[in-house]
C-alpha cells in the first residue's frame, strides 16, 4: 500500500514535468477526410500557426475513408501523450455512431477545443420563384412533394438539416442524395433539383456568381462573408440554428495538463488576427472554446441528430 501511495503522490509531479516540456517533438494532426475541403484548410492553417508558437513541427496526415472512422480509429488508439490529435467535424461523434457500428468507442477520444464554426446556406436554383424562406414554405405547401432537395448523401449533415427544416416548417421535399456536395451543386445549378442546404465554402461562390439564390443562413447572427443573407430566425423559423464546426480531439487518457496546454495554445492561434482573417476567407469563424464546452456541444448535437436518425430509420455503411 505504501508503494502505491508513493506512486500516487509522484504521478502529478511527473505529469506536470512532462507537461512543462510539452511539446518536445513533432505533433501530428490527423485529418479523417479528403484534402481540399474546409476542414483540411482550417486544419492546415492551424497547424502552421501552432508550429510557430510551440517551436515544433505540426504535420498533417490525411487518413480518409468510412465517414471519418478510419482517421478517428487511428487517433483513438494512439498513445495518449498529446502528439497525435484528430481534427474533425462533429458528424463523427454526433451522426455516424447512430447509423453504424464503430471500431472504437467515442469515449476513446477527448475534446481539446473547437477551432471554427461555419453555418449552412439554404440555396435554390434561379428557376424557383420563391425569394424568401416564407415564400418557399408557401410554395412547398401549395404543391406537396413538388420540390426536390439535393443533399450530400443520406445521413450527412446537409441531409439532416434539410429533414429538420421540413419537420419544423411542416413541408415535405423529395430528398435526392448525391455522393458529396459537388455533384449535388452541379445538378442544382443545372436546374435538375430545386434546393439544398450546403456549407458556405462550397455554396457561396455559386451565389456570388449569380448561379444560385441564397434564402437564409443557419447561424444565430448574420455571417460576415454573406452579410446580406438573413438568418433562419429572421426568416420566421424560430430557434432553427445549425453550424458545422471543426474541433480537435486527443486520445482519452491524455494528461489534463497536456490538454489544457494544447487548449491555451490553440486559443492563441484562433485569436490571432491573421488566422481569424484566413478562417473567414475559408467561410468559417474562429472559436477556441474549452474542452468542457466542446463536450456539451457533442452531447446536445448527438441527442438531436440521433433522435432524427432513428425517426427516419437511416442506416450507414
Amino acid at each position: 500500500m505504501r508503494l502505491i501511495f508513493i506512486f500516487a503522490c509522484l504521478c502529478p509531479v511527473t505529469i506536470s514535468a512532462f507537461a512543462q516540456d510539452f511539446p518536445s517533438r513533432p505533433i501530428k494532426f490527423v485529418h479523417p477526410y479528403a484534402p481540399g475541403g474546409v476542414l483540411d484548410t482550417i486544419g492546415r492553417i492551424t497547424a502552421q500557426k501552432l508550429s510557430e508558437q510551440v517551436s515544433q513541427p505540426v504535420v498533417v496526415e490525411n487518413r480518409t475513408g468510412a465517414s471519418g472512422i478510419i482517421g478517428g480509429d487511428l487517433v483513438a488508439k494512439a498513445a495518449p501523450d498529446g502528439y497525435t490529435l484528430l481534427v474533425t467535424v462533429p458528424s463523427l461523434f454526433t451522426i455516424v455512431p447512430h447509423m453504424q457500428e464503430m471500431p472504437f468507442r467515442i469515449e476513446q477520444l477527448g475534446p481539446v477545443s473547437v477551432l471554427s464554426t461555419s453555418p449552412m446556406l439554404l440555396v435554390t436554383n434561379l428557376a424557383v420563384p420563391a425569394k424568401t424562406v416564407s415564400e418557399l414554405i408557401a410554395l412547398a405547401k401549395s404543391k406537396p412533394r413538388s420540390l426536390s432537395a439535393a443533399n450530400a448523401g443520406n445521413g450527412t449533415l446537409p441531409h439532416l438539416v434539410s429533414e429538420l427544416f421540413q419537420a419544423q416548417a411542416g413541408v415535405e421535399f423529395v430528398q435526392v442524395p448525391f455522393k458529396g456536395s459537388g455533384p449535388a451543386l452541379v445538378d442544382l445549378t443545372g436546374g435538375h433539383v430545386q434546393l439544398m442546404f450546403d456549407n458556405i465554402p462550397s455554396a457561396l461562390p455559386h451565389v456570388k456568381a449569380g448561379r444560385l439564390r441564397a434564402l437564409a443562413i443557419t447561424s444565430r447572427q448574420r455571417f460576415a462573408v454573406a452579410p446580406d443573407v438573413p438568418t433562419m430566425r429572421e426568416s420566421g423559423m424560430g430557434d432553427f440554428e445549425v453550424s458545422n464546426w471543426i474541433g480537435i480531439f486527443a486520445p482519452a487518457g491524455t494528461p489534463t495538463e497536456i490538454i489544457l496546454k494544447l487548449h491555451r495554445e490553440l486559443g492563441r492561434v484562433v485569436r490571432s488576427p491573421e488566422v481569424g482573417k484566413r478562417f473567414l476567407d475559408a467561410g468559417a469563424s474562429p472559436v477556441g472554446n474549452s474542452p468542457e464546452e466542446v463536450a456539451a456541444m457533442v452531447r446536445t448535437e448527438s441527442e438531436q441528430w440521433g433522435k432524427l436518425i432513428r425517426k427516419l430509420g437511416l442506416k450507414g455503411g
